[in-house]
């Protein structure tokens, strides 16, 4: 078997690239499914590292699907939700489990005695995007399947339009028009 160079880029940069272009397609059938978790299996191993121990758990997380079932109806049998998953269950349910948890805040308020509530809910928030965004969500396959590749996005223009948005509600705040 010939091996190519894989001197081009790091493995976070591998492992972005593959959620990026698995979350934003629906894997519809168990062949393309498989595809998939090899995908993200080298991603985790590229990022992560190939000893054992990421090798295990590479192997024990999956690219998997989350059903919509109507009882009688399978019409109404559809993926809603594509994303990494361990025993079943999306790491975002996980993640959203211990987020709602009244246990967390006194966890990492435990931790980091400086944290506060509203810091806690920002950094759950800011880890809840994460986690999120590299999951298919059947809600925005139609807008994020027609998009450009990550690097022919005109980043420029987005920064510039939420910039002015993010900057506006501040004016607007301390004005009292909100």
């Amino acid at each position: 078997m010939e091996h190519k160079e894989i001197t081009r880029g790091s493995g976070k940069q591998v492992l972005l690239a593959i959620l990026s272009k698995l979350s934003t397609r629906k894997t519809d059938n168990e062949e393309d499914l498989a595809d998939a978790n090899e995908k993200l299996r080298t991603g985790l191993l590229a990022w992560g590292s190939t000893s054992y121990h990421m090798t295990e758990f590479a192997g024990r997380l999956s690219w998997m699907s989350r059903r919509y079932r109507n009882r009688g109806d399978a019409e109404q049998d559809h993926i809603v939700k594509q994303g990494m998953g361990v025993s079943g269950i999306l790491v975002s349910e996980i993640f959203e489990t211990l987020w709602t948890s009244p246990k967390t805040y006194d966890l990492l308020k435990e931790a980091h005695p400086e944290l506060t509530q509203e810091a806690a809910d920002d950094a759950l928030q800011a880890i809840w995007l994460l986690v999120t965004s590299v999951e298919m969500d059947k809600l925005f396959l139609k807008v994020e399947s027609r998009a450009p590749e990550p690097e022919d996005l005109n980043l420029e223009v987005w920064q510039e339009v939420y910039m002015r948005v993010f900057r506006q509600y501040f004016i607007d705040r301390e004005n009292g028009n909100l």
